[in-house]
């Protein structure tokens, strides 16, 4: 254990300090670009509060990962720490009140229990060496579990309320009109919200032919023609958001997929756009899941890292 504690607590400390320090750059080159709520929810704090808190623990867990060890480190930790203990009580406070959640275990826990390990790691430092090769590994291991944890943790959790609109998001749609078992989930989902009067209007957005067969399979169902709004040229998530930005007065919900749905938020919070995500469920398990975890996985931090090149 000794010998795995210095490697684990500098690689989580190196990517925990530069994610953090990365939200703020994107914020300031992009207003309204808040990446650090999907992970850890700062939004009851004054904005200049929750900024120098971001700055002064982003500065203090890149210089323990770089070995510049001072207990003094343990104070802003400790402070995200509460505010991650807060989000994971407020989880089960929901959840406690009927929040269907896919996974009983929120992403702002996992952060809970690596702050913890830091703060114990920070107070007690060992007196172990770390070898570089070692710490960079590390370092890319978490890089890779942090969007994974992610998906799977808020992705599965199902955060439906009434609204003015569901935006449902195409998938594969076959040469004879028939919906794809993926987009059949997804306009089954968005129908669903339809009839529980929790949407009155869909939003239908992919490729031509997909919004075509969506917009069949929505009147099969009995949804109204005036109740369906529609994209065909939402090809891309990025183009569905633009496109659908005009026509999102109030509340929003989106339908799609688990692994689907923190890169969709992420890109509706870059146009200072909040809405709520509604996991679809799945009839069959889907045989390319994997690969679906390990796109979306790169796409997530395509998204965080987006604003510092665009501006």
């Amino acid at each position: 254990m000794e010998r795995v504690r210095p490697v684990a607590g500098r690689a989580l400390a190196l990517c925990l300090g530069i994610f953090t320090l990365l939200n703020l750059a994107g914020e300031a080159l992009r207003p309204g670009f808040d990446a650090t709520e999907l992970w850890l929810d700062l939004r009851p704090l004054p904005r200049p509060a929750g900024w120098g808190l971001l700055l002064l623990s982003g500065a203090a867990l890149l210089a323990h990962g770089f070995g510049w060890r001072s207990k003094v480190s343990a104070v802003p930790v400790g402070l995200l720490a509460v505010v991650a203990a807060a989000n994971t009580s407020q989880f089960y406070l929901l959840l406690g009140r009927g929040l269907p959640a896919g996974c009983p275990v929120p992403f702002s826990a996992l952060v809970l229990g690596g702050l913890a390990f830091l703060l114990w790691d920070i107070l007690h430092p060992s007196d172990g060496t770390t070898h570089w090769a070692w710490l960079l590994g590390g370092a890319a291991v978490l890089t890779f579990l942090f969007p994974l944890f992610q998906i799977l943790c808020f992705g599965n959790t199902d955060y439906r309320r009434p609204a003015d609109v569901a935006v449902v998001l195409g998938a594969k749609v076959y040469p004879d009109g028939t919906l794809s078992d993926a987009l059949g989930d997804r306009m089954s989902t968005a129908c669903e919200l339809w009839r529980q009067g929790l949407a009155p209007r869909l939003l239908l957005s992919g490729g031509a032919e997909e919004v075509k067969g969506m917009r069949a399979f929505a009147l099969a169902q009995g949804i109204p023609p005036e109740s369906l709004l529609l994209d065909p040229a939402g090809l891309t998530t990025e183009a569905t958001v633009e496109n659908s930005l005009p026509s999102l007065p109030g509340r929003v919900l989106v339908v799609s997929h688990f692994y689907h749905l923190p890169r969709i938020k992420m890109a509706y919070r870059r146009f200072g756009r909040e809405v709520w995500t509604v996991p679809s469920p799945q009839r069959r398990k889907l045989t390319a899941l994997p690969w679906f975890l390990l796109r979306e996985c790169a796409a997530l931090w395509s998204y965080y890292l987006r604003p510092l090149s665009q501006g």
